[in-house]
């Protein structure tokens, strides 16, 4: 079973160093997500139907709201990765050049070549995450910026980053409303048809206006929402999981543990304990 060594959470997003073991369903985070290889087997990963390996001289990255799905053989050993979830606002915040970040296009390839001094950076911040007792929080935010800014400058769009190009939008205005309604609606089971006559449309109309103007289904856009709510109760409640399970809207505690471990590799349970 995949293992969480050490979770944390911060104002930049979320650092995870997982010991993976299991594929993964397609998902999507509202971050931009960058992946390092730091032990055991070389792996692979979706994205925009075409499959990445991902090994020791490169790394893959995640556009904010980008599909993706990891990939795993059954019959293979473990892989170890450290994840960088990044709030693409805290970027900007500490380096308004670092425009776009949230852009829907900021990387044009999900796979880069990286060179010595980036691959050292990455090792360092995976040592800090699964052997240092005591994290600095200072030092991991310094570190957690080097890397990410270096990979901005080095692989991102130029014409995001000249241009400052903001997140896209959808432009139909009735994919906007249903976007606030389901934003509104989170904590909730996506109901496709209560959506679709809150936006004034018929449910195959909403479908293909939403896939067109998002790149995603309605029900990844929804996931991906539900995820952010789990993800907070878990880190900033003292809930039980039984309680987060119930006010996020699950018939039964394991259907919310299946969910979550499918789009994070791991259970509540072990996300919480690595995280505290």
């Amino acid at each position: 079973m995949t293992r969480a060594v050490r979770i944390i959470q911060g104002d930049f997003g979320r650092l995870a160093l997982l010991d993976m073991d299991q594929p993964l369903v397609v998902h999507a985070h509202s971050q931009c997500q960058l992946i390092f290889k730091c032990g055991g087997v070389d792996s692979a990963f979706r994205v925009a139907e075409q499959e990445f390996p991902l090994h020791k001289r490169n790394a893959i990255l995640i556009n904010s709201w980008e599909p993706h799905q990891y990939l795993h053989r059954a019959d293979s050993a473990s892989a170890i990765h450290l994840s960088l979830y990044i709030e693409p606002a805290w970027l900007e915040a500490v380096d308004r050049k670092l425009h776009g970040m949230a852009h829907p296009a900021l990387f044009s390839s999900p796979s880069a070549e990286m060179g010595e001094k980036t691959r050292k950076m990455a090792d360092s911040l995976a040592h800090m995450l699964g052997w240092s007792g005591t994290v600095e929080t200072a030092e991991l935010e310094r570190l957690t910026f080097e890397l990410v800014a270096g990979m901005v400058r080095e692989f991102a769009d130029r014409g995001v980053l000249e241009h400052g190009a903001a997140a896209g939008t959808a432009s139909d205005f009735r994919i906007r409303k249903a976007m606030r309604y389901m934003s509104e609606h989170s904590a909730e089971p996506l109901d496709v048809m209560a959506v679709a006559r809150h936006s004034g449309l018929s449910r195959p109309h909403f479908f293909a206006l939403f896939r067109q103007c998002t790149n995603l289904t309605p029900n990844l856009y929804a996931n991906v929402l539900r995820m952010n709510e789990a993800v907070n109760h878990l880190s900033e409640s003292a809930d039980s999981i039984a309680e987060i399970s119930e006010e996020l809207g699950f018939n039964a505690q394991s259907h919310f543990t299946r969910f979550f471990r499918s789009h994070q590799g791991v259970p509540p349970t072990e996300f919480r304990r690595a995280l505290r």
